[in-house]
């Protein structure tokens, strides 16, 4: 069943407010089946949203409306839903007594225009608001169904689970499951260029691939009769694709890289510490936004200047006069020193030119060194930002602690328990 999804407001469309309904929407409705094809954003002009309306209802099994609900002039999405629906609209004795309930509890009186928050097309069925006075509206026919809802947030997302979720239980007529599989150090042009090889009847399940800051997630996404139908067709497609891209594969459905390394930290019995200079504590960050991580993560330290490597992690000044502070021997040092100074069994390092400045020839703008040190060893790996990334500072930051994420990623997939 093919859904589509339409936002009315000038204020959305104006951009001044985010439109943040739409996309809870298309998460919440694929629960039941609903497959959303088109998202719309329209103002507050009638002509404008009769002929959005009329199109969405020529395409789409089901459509649902946000805004345009409420008592004041520019609130026209029952006027306009009426006339495309071909009925007029009527008091709601059911939506009335709510408003009137609503500002007795209040020791209050309507207003005269929030009567016309009680209008409902003919034939609709009420969709009952907990959380404010616009009842959602319910309007079914043999070629479709449209539901209006109210605007503001948590008005729409309440009507939704008091009184849509429910009806579209009841009328669901399929199942829609979905993953997401992410890949570190691979572009989306090549996986791209696999997948018709992999899978070259790429329908159902459809398999999307999309960047994500240096990343690529590929969602997997299967249409059957129930969750557990849906869910047998994607098994094999996924495991196909982890088999495929295992060099680069981190995790189903996470959001961050970081969530895969801590649960191997922990797993493991490992320690860890870090020591930062370009990230500028970044990654101490990404591992403290974790509950419970002080069972494996002892701290860090962000050494910003070349006399604070040498103080607080013992870098060399030989090291630093010869080969830099952008270096893999000072990365090595520093990776080193902090494994000495938190007693951990590991360090992660980072050392770089974050720019937009500062940047040379032999050292530009985008370069960084990780460093990881080890029971057996320490380990260092040369990292370079790509153009986009270095334009902004806080993009090289990111991508350079996601490199050294995905190396400390791979030695502990290949060291699954502490050696100490």
């Amino acid at each position: 069943m093919q859904a589509e999804i339409i936002a009315v407001g000038s204020e959305l469309t104006s951009g001044h407010v985010l439109n943040t309904n739409s996309a809870w929407l298309a998460q919440q409705v694929e629960d039941y089946g609903l497959k959303v094809v088109s998202h719309v954003t329209v103002g507050d002009a009638a002509d404008q949203l009769e002929r959005s309306l009329r199109l969405a209802l020529d395409r789409a099994d089901w459509v649902i409306v946000t805004g345009g609900l409420g008592p004041t002039y520019d609130d026209i999405t029952k006027e306009v839903a009426a006339k495309v629906w071909g009925q007029p609209l009527l008091l709601s004795d059911e939506a009335m007594a709510h408003i009137d309930n609503f500002f007795k509890d209040r020791s209050q009186k309507a207003t005269a225009n929030n009567k016309k928050q009680a209008m409902v097309p003919k034939g609709a069925e009420i969709l009952a608001n907990p959380s404010g006075l616009a009842p959602g509206i319910w309007l079914k026919n043999e070629e479709a169904t449209l539901v209006l809802l109210p605007g503001p947030p948590h008005e729409m997302k309440a009507t939704f689970e008091a009184s849509l979720a429910p009806r579209l239980a009841a009328t669901a007529q399929s199942a829609i499951r979905r993953h997401a599989l992410h890949f570190y150090g691979i572009g989306e042009a090549e996986v791209d260029s696999r997948l018709d090889d992999i899978l070259p009847d790429n329908s159902n399940p459809l398999v999307a691939p999309y960047a994500k800051g240096g990343e690529v997630e590929l969602q997997v996404t299967a249409y059957g009769p129930s969750d557990q139908a849906a869910e047998d067709l994607i098994k094999p497609v996924i495991q196909t694709l982890i088999d495929h891209f295992k060099d680069y594969f981190y995790g189903i459905d996470v959001d961050h890289l970081k969530y895969p390394v801590s649960q191997q930290l922990a797993r493991g019995k490992w320690s860890m510490a870090s020591a930062e200079s370009c990230t500028g504590g970044l990654i101490s960050k990404w591992f403290t936004d974790i509950p419970g991580s002080s069972a494996y993560f002892a701290g860090g330290i962000c050494t910003y200047t070349e006399k604070a490597k040498q103080y607080f992690l013992q870098v060399q000044a030989d090291t630093l006069a010869k080969y830099g502070a952008v270096s893999a021997q000072t990365a090595a040092e520093m990776a080193d020193g902090a494994r000495a100074a938190f007693q951990t069994d590991l360090a992660i390092s980072t050392t770089g030119i974050a720019g937009p400045g500062g940047g040379s020839p032999e050292k530009p703008v985008g370069l960084a060194y990780i460093g990881l040190a080890t029971p057996t060893g320490t380990f260092t790996w040369h990292f370079q930002a790509n153009a986009l990334q270095t334009k902004h500072r806080s993009a090289v930051r990111d991508a350079v602690g996601r490199a050294a994420l995905f190396h400390l990623f791979e030695y502990l997939k290949q060291n699954p328990e502490a050696l100490s």
